[in-house]
């Protein structure tokens, strides 16, 4: 599994933000909402919907280390102090969620399969 950290340093800014994958690393090449992908057994990524819903209701019980993604063109872009990650939800560009954390809203977006972001798992 082809996993990419900031500034290509795989000891200290994986260990401290963890890895970004693209879609098709991150999904393990299935597709469909709610798909497990890389997460453990008993985990999912979310999709649009279950990401949204959790989101305004404030269940999604755990804290996001914001940092940035590998665009297409495969630069780094430092998203701080907001974080990206890929959500279930497909189409012929998937789902990013972007989290501002100075704003109690979540944005979406649609980005190419082929950026990395972090990845989010919530349990089933």
């Amino acid at each position: 599994m082809k996993k990419y950290c900031f500034n290509d340093d795989q000891n200290s800014e994986c260990t401290s933000y963890g890895g970004m994958y693209q879609w098709g690393e991150a999904m393990q090449y299935s597709a469909g909402e709610g798909a497990r992908g890389i997460c453990p057994v008993g985990w999912h990524i979310p999709g649009y919907a279950e990401w949204v819903s959790a989101w305004n209701v404030g269940s999604l019980g755990f804290n996001i280390i914001p940092f940035g993604y590998l665009n297409s063109s495969g630069s780094f872009t430092s998203a701080e102090p907001d974080g990206d990650t890929w959500l279930s939800s497909n189409g012929p560009n998937s789902y990013d969620s972007f989290l501002p954390m100075d704003n109690p809203v979540s944005d979406h977006f649609h980005y190419d399969q082929t950026y990395s972001f972090s990845v989010r798992c919530v349990m089933d």
